[in-house]
This record gives structure tokens, C-alpha cells and sequence, in this order.
């Protein structure tokens, strides 16, 4: 590997999960705010809070239609909810201004309500924003809209979402993961997890890492939901997102890989995967103890 490309380990995961404050409160591992969830897209918001919850954040609230609201909340029940009839500015305002970080797109709908909510969240989002999904699919229409926000921005595109992104195809995507996605992160100044074998996180300053943990079996729906949630969590905690999109995409693989073990890779679910996080940081606790 070239100077600019490194390989990701779990010695470079350890350190950003220091041992917990025992005087710590809820308020001391931040609010994340998922924008996530539409009429027949429930389980990818379930998927993603469940993901934050089970990721160390103080708190998860979940921004969603009141038509999936009585789906969700007895799913993640720690979670708590701002169910809406419509997006209403000034409803979302008041949740971006409680948030310590924020993630949108899992399950929204690719519609023209989603195309203004991701807008608006780019115009006044102050802190770190994970987007995903739909949010990419209509940021693809309107890429100008990254030049415009002033939050550290992770996009988390599959090869299909990083080619409407360039627009470019997706064997392009493919032939070039590398010179990609440091286009497009070096371009608007965003970090890329480009998902796939092989996950890269791309960073603003042209750094590239390679993801060693994950599977085949990963290659199903709600997996990338369960990904953008754990990064959420970790930029509520405080981690700089280049470190939340590092320690996500490390995880999340390793946790397809346990599942995988436990269940095949044929078997491996997203909620497979949420079953064998704690016993990850269990690990993690105990080898920073």
C-alpha cells in the first residue's frame, strides 16, 4: 500500500473507547438524532436506533413519520421519539439544535420531502451529520448542497449510491474504489465510507484506510442501516469523524463476521449482527481495563 493508504486494525480501534467516567451521566456520551424511516421502511429506523442504542450514545432520539411510530418505539425501546405528520422547519430546527450529532437517510424515500429535509439539515446542522440511503440519493441531484453546509459530513454510499454521486456507473466505481472516493472527499471536503469488499474510508485530506473485517453475508438489507447508526452514536460520544467512520466500519465488519461464525454467512442478519455487538465491547472494556 501506497503511504496514503492504510490498513485498518483493531490496535488503532482500541484507544477511542477509553474506560467510562464513573460519575458520567446519560448527558456525558451525547444526543444523536436519526432522521430515519418511512411507510413501509420502518425496520431500516428500527435497525439504525437500535445500532446508536447498543453503540454507547447518552441518548437516541428518533425524528420519524407518526405512521411508523407505534412500529418502532416498542422495537428500541430506549429511544426516544419526535413523531410528525410532515417535516415541519421549525420541528426540525428544535431537534437539530438538541443534537450532538446527526444521521439521516436510512428508509426516508427518495421523494422531493426528503430532497428538502436534506436541504435544510445541510443549512443548519452544526454538528457532525452521517448520510445514508435516500439522503444520498437525493444529494446526488444536488452534490452543490455539500459546498454550502458548514458540519463535518460522512457519506456512506454503496458502489450503486457512490455512482450516482460521480456519475459515473457502477463497474467504474468498482475498477477505481480508491481514486473515487478520494475524489469526491477531497472535492467538497466530506469523509466517504465507500461500502463493499474491502470498505475504504476516504478522509478530506486525500488518507485512505482499508476495512479488513466483514463478509459476504453482510450483503443484505438493513446492514448498511445498522453501520450508519453505529457511526451516529460514536460523533454523539465525541470521536472525530474520521475516527466514528473508522471505528463503524471496523465493528460493524466484525460483527458480520461473528455472526457469521455463529450462523453462517448465509444466515447473517443485521439483527444477527446487534445480537453479537456487546459482546464485541465487552471486549473492548475488558481489553482496556
Amino acid at each position: 500500500m501506497s503511504d496514503s493508504v492504510e490498513l485498518l486494525t483493531l490496535e488503532q480501534i482500541l484507544p477511542l473507547f477509553p474506560a467510562r467516567d464513573p460519575l458520567a451521566n446519560k448527558g456525558s456520551y451525547g444526543r444523536a438524532l436519526l432522521l430515519c424511516g418511512s411507510y413501509g421502511m420502518a425496520g431500516a429506523a428500527a435497525i439504525a436506533a437500535e445500532g446508536c442504542v447498543k453503540s454507547g450514545v447518552g441518548l437516541c432520539e428518533v425524528l420519524c413519520p407518526e405512521s411508523i411510530y407505534p412500529i418502532l418505539a416498542p422495537v428500541v425501546r430506549e429511544a426516544v421519539y419526535t413523531p410528525v405528520h410532515a417535516y415541519d422547519p421549525d420541528i426540525v430546527c428544535d431537534a437539530l439544535r438538541r443534537a450532538d450529532a446527526v444521521a439521516m437517510g436510512c428508509g426516508l424515500g427518495a421523494t422531493a420531502q426528503t430532497a428538502g429535509l436534506l436541504q435544510q439539515v445541510l443549512e443548519q446542522c452544526n454538528v457532525p451529520l452521517v448520510i445514508d440511503a435516500d439522503g444520498l440519493n437525493c444529494l446526488s441531484a444536488n452534490i452543490e448542497w455539500l459546498q454550502q453546509s458548514s458540519c463535518p459530513v460522512i457519506l456512506t454510499p454503496h458502489p450503486g449510491e457512490m455512482a450516482r454521486l460521480c456519475g459515473c456507473d457502477i463497474p467504474t466505481v468498482q475498477q477505481h474504489r480508491i481514486s473515487v472516493a478520494t475524489q469526491l472527499a477531497t472535492c467538497y471536503h466530506v469523509t466517504v465510507v465507500l461500502k463493499g469488499h474491502d470498505t475504504l474510508i476516504a478522509c478530506p485530506n486525500g488518507a485512505i484506510w482499508v476495512n479488513p473485517t466483514g463478509n459476504p453475508g453482510m450483503a443484505t438489507g438493513g446492514s448498511g442501516d445498522l453501520l450508519c447508526g453505529m457511526i451516529a452514536a460514536f460523533l454523539a460520544q465525541g470521536m472525530p469523524p474520521t475516527d466514528a467512520a473508522k471505528a463503524g466500519v471496523y465493528l460493524h465488519g466484525l460483527a458480520g463476521d461473528l455472526c457469521a461464525a455463529e450462523y453462517s454467512q448465509i444466515s447473517t442478519t443485521p439483527t444477527g449482527m446487534l445480537q453479537v455487538l456487546p459482546r464485541i465491547f465487552r471486549e473492548i472494556e475488558n481489553n482496556n481495563q
